[in-house]
């Protein structure tokens, strides 16, 4: 079967998400496409933040274009996305299942630290729309952490060392059957607005 992402590893870059948009723009775009770095130098965050890099971390970003109906603006998608990237994480690693929650609308959280969080922009290029997914996530802390927020990492938490190519793997794995099928969006909001109730993966929400 044909990978759904065409994917390229990059050892350094400023931001995966802005230079995938670049990529786009200088009309690179021959499919969906995905990008991961080994390190960032100026990730992006929420609300335009800089993305703080743990250390050794997953900076990914994928672009895909988006027609008709899909291409209208949607505030649900950095949700839609973070809980298709929590499965990937209970795929890889099943223990935390009972842990890793969606913070509403697009962290990831264990014990109420952060792992990891999910930007989505839209934007057209010459009539066409797209739509790029940046997710980080953290595994393991190398880098000083910071003293503004409660973060966590993936290698702490499960105790053992993390194989970031895995990761990868499971996350671009999932989010591209999700865009394929486009399974159970019902349930996907059902989720996403359920946040009160005792931590769930995506797989309790849709009986995977």
């Amino acid at each position: 079967m044909k990978p759904f992402w065409r994917h390229e590893e990059i050892e350094t870059c400023h931001s995966t998400q802005s230079l995938a948009i670049e990529m786009v723009r200088r009309g690179n775009y021959q499919g969906p496409f995905s990008l991961s770095a080994s390190r960032q130098t100026d990730g992006v965050g929420q609300r335009g933040n800089p993305w703080v890099d743990s250390g050794m971390a997953v900076a990914l970003s994928l672009a895909w274009q988006v027609q008709g109906e899909e291409s209208k603006p949607d505030d649900r998608w950095p949700s839609w996305i973070s809980l298709w990237v929590q499965q990937a994480l209970v795929d890889y690693a099943p223990e935390i299942k009972q842990v890793l929650r969606l913070k509403w609308p697009n962290d990831l959280v264990i014990s109420d630290q952060k792992l990891g969080g999910v930007l989505v922009s839209q934007f057209a290029h010459e009539g066409q729309t797209f739509r790029v997914a940046g997710i980080g996530i953290n595994l393991a802390w190398i880098n000083p952490q910071p003293q503004t927020f409660s973060a966590t990492d993936l290698q702490s938490v499960l105790g053992r060392p993390v194989d970031r190519s895995q990761v990868v793997k499971r996350i671009l794995k999932e989010i591209a059957h999700g865009l394929q099928t486009a399974k159970d969006k019902d349930l996907l909001d059902t989720a996403v607005l359920d946040l009160r109730a005792p931590p769930k993966s995506l797989g309790d929400a849709t009986g995977k």
